[in-house]
């Protein structure tokens, strides 16, 4: 389950500060030119809306309704409703820096006390809309952020229906949980900006109001309650957990006297009280308590896909092990307030610290696990020491492989300082019959942890820390994580050539790309180009057979592993901290071929296509290699 507040977040805005007549309208073709200069004149129409939130109900992420004056606003363009939703085009990039596409009206916002500073921010949130500080300035979501209003409307369509329409002028107006106050107002001010066939710049400032009133506590009815009993491991990562099965519908209904989905559902703290208001998620501190994600909280009840399918969740704090975690919520007939109260009650295992439960990535094969202060701390008391020095695992610190029966693996290191083992959990040497995991030691309390098997298969290894006649056995669970394939569009090619010869085996040409050039087409830069670029295969994978980001074929340039027969030749994508020394470009494409018995004997024509793609965007670019294999 993903944290509540994700679809909100932001990062830090990056925006420029204006004022009239100063402004720039990206033009119908996109192509970021500026209008012509301005002339002189223009009609400034300034509306309000005015907004009542009661503190501790409506002052959160799913906030109110509020609509702007639509026929005010379009009256002071001169537009029909079809005409705006055209103008207001679209925008595109990241919540942190958007900018507008096809349009011809400009969307940002003016300081709730000057109209004269603008900033031409198109979103700051998830749609057309904005986050805003205390005093209406524009911000991110985070510390600075009090209260957004993010559109209802579905942009960029070719020909809204009139659904689409109807929703035009519909913002959420929302809050930053436990942020506002009750009896205070805000205020924030968006402005839209168009240019006629006259030149004349039409400014319309929407102003809205927004105050904050007190809630009355809601009185509830108990006719009816059960109770649910969980005993579950400390799961780190938000892993759901079904109550709805376990809640006795029948009773529920007949208690209250509605079905099931019509009833509001309200949480409930440990001294009986209830939420403001109904809703959908509910964290609690571990007695009971109705809190807010984040630190002090235990488990959460939810209903996150709104379809009666309510589950629970544990706040992912290692200090959560061994606690009895306590939450409730009651489903509420809405017209008489009867209730059926469902109290949750979760006993969370004690975490076993020199046992770990490792996803591994599908692509890469591999995924690192860090040693965290509880495993150190546990790793030091198994072998009679106040602490110890990471440096010193794999030196005073011995490691050994240990196998399925427990015993002690008699041999040196069969990985690179480390382990290799099958999937019977027994250690063994890389390249046998049933070599598929390896751990090894990375330094710094990093392992490295390797499981060459298709997605859901699992694996668990041990590996023991030994200092004179005390051990710490580590138990490592491994699982292969979920394959990831991205649906791109392709936006270019590229294409290279490369000779070497058959002598030269796996020490191929080295294949320069043009960098900039490939940012350019995909739209990256090297502030993004880490975080956004990834290499896939023809079919939107990032199935590495190669050394990541790469792969293997076989001689009719089909993606295999290298122990596969038939693999002939490889493609190694190097860029950023991978680059060697001396490389002439940011990207470079390492070739070579597999020249033993039963791959690549003599000369010939091999080719392989990749691609490289922008993940944020979808886009990718065809990049097809093709090696000639020369004699001596």
């Amino acid at each position: 389950m993903k944290k509540v507040f994700l679809f909100l977040a932001t990062a830090v805005l990056a925006v420029a500060a204006c004022n009239k007549p100063q402004y720039i309208i990206p033009v119908d073709d996109n192509t970021g030119q500026d209008d012509p200069e301005p002339q002189e004149g223009f009609v400034e129409t300034t509306l309000t809306v005015d907004i009542v939130m009661q503190e501790g109900v409506n002052n959160n992420y799913s906030g109110v309704l509020g609509v702007m004056p639509g026929e005010k606003i379009l009256e002071a363009l001169d537009m029909t409703a079809n005409e705006f939703y055209t103008a207001m085009g679209t925008y595109s990039g990241s919540n942190a820096q958007t900018s507008q596409e096809k349009n011809t009206i400009l969307f940002g916002v003016a300081n709730a006390n000057n109209t004269e500073d603008f900033k031409w921010v198109p979103s700051s949130t998830n749609n057309f809309g904005h986050w805003f500080g205390k005093n209406g300035e524009l911000v991110a979501w985070g510390d600075e952020a009090y209260f957004f209003m993010e559109s209802r409307c579905e942009w960029g369509l070719d020909a809204p229906d009139a659904e689409t329409l109807a929703a035009l002028w519909d913002f959420t107006v929302g809050c930053f949980p436990e942020r506002t106050v009750a009896g205070e107002s805000y205020k924030a001010t968006q402005v839209f900006l168009y240019i006629d066939d006259d030149d004349v710049e039409h400014y319309v400032y929407v102003v809205w109001n927004i105050t904050v009133e007190e809630a009355e506590e809601v009185s509830l009815n108990v006719v009816g309650t059960q109770e649910v009993n969980y005993e579950s491991p400390f799961y780190g990562d938000y892993t759901s957990t079904p109550l709805y099965t376990e809640i006795d519908t029948d009773a529920l209904q007949a208690a209250i006297g509605i079905p099931l989905e019509d009833a509001d559902v309200y949480g409930i703290n440990a001294d009986g009280s209830a939420s403001l208001a109904p809703g959908t998620n509910f964290w609690f501190t571990a007695e009971g308590n109705i809190t807010k994600w984040g630190e002090g909280a235990g488990i959460c009840i939810n209903d996150d896909a709104g379809d009666n399918t309510w589950s629970w969740c544990m706040f992912p704090d290692e200090a959560l092990s061994g606690q009895t975690l306590k939450g409730a919520v009651a489903f509420v007939n809405p017209t008489d307030n009867r209730a059926y109260v469902v109290y949750v009650t979760v006993v969370i295992t004690a975490i076993d610290y020199l046992s770990f439960n490792v996803l591994v990535s599908y692509e890469t094969g591999e995924s690192v696990y860090t040693l965290t202060e509880n495993n150190i701390a546990a790793i030091a008391d198994a072998l009679g020491e106040e602490t110890i020095d990471l440096a010193t695992i794999g030196t005073d610190i011995a490691m050994k492989g240990v196998n399925s029966d427990g015993s002690i693996y008699d041999g040196g290191y069969t990985a690179n300082n480390g382990y290799w083992y099958s999937s019977k959990g027994d250690v063994t040497n890389w390249g046998s019959d049933d070599f598929n995991t390896y751990i090894e030691y990375r330094g710094e309390g990093n392992f490295g942890c390797g499981l060459w098997e298709e997605t859901g298969v699992t694996n668990t290894v041990q590996l023991a820390l030994v200092k004179g006649d005390k051990q710490a056995v580590l138990t490592f669970n491994l699982e292969v994580d979920e394959q990831k394939s991205y649906q791109t569009e392709e936006i270019g090619t590229l294409t290279f050539n490369a000779t070497q010869k058959l002598s030269d085996g796996y020490g191929g040409e080295v294949l320069v790309v043009d960098y900039e050039d490939l940012c350019t087409k995909l739209g990256l830069s090297d502030e993004t180009f880490a975080e956004k670029f990834i290499v896939i295969t023809e079919e939107g994978t990032m199935d590495y057979t190669g050394e990541a980001p790469g792969f293997w074929f076989n001689a009719d340039g089909v993606i295999c592993n290298w122990a596969d027969d038939g693999s002939s030749f490889y493609l190694n994508v190097k860029y950023g901290e991978n680059l060697p020394e001396g490389a002439t470009s940011k990207l470079i494409i390492n070739t070579g071929i597999r020249a033993e018995e039963n791959h690549v004997t003599a000369t010939g024509t091999f080719t392989g296509k990749m691609r490289f793609a922008n993940i944020e965007t979808l886009k990718h670019v065809t990049v097809t290699v093709t090696v000639t294999v020369t004699t001596d």
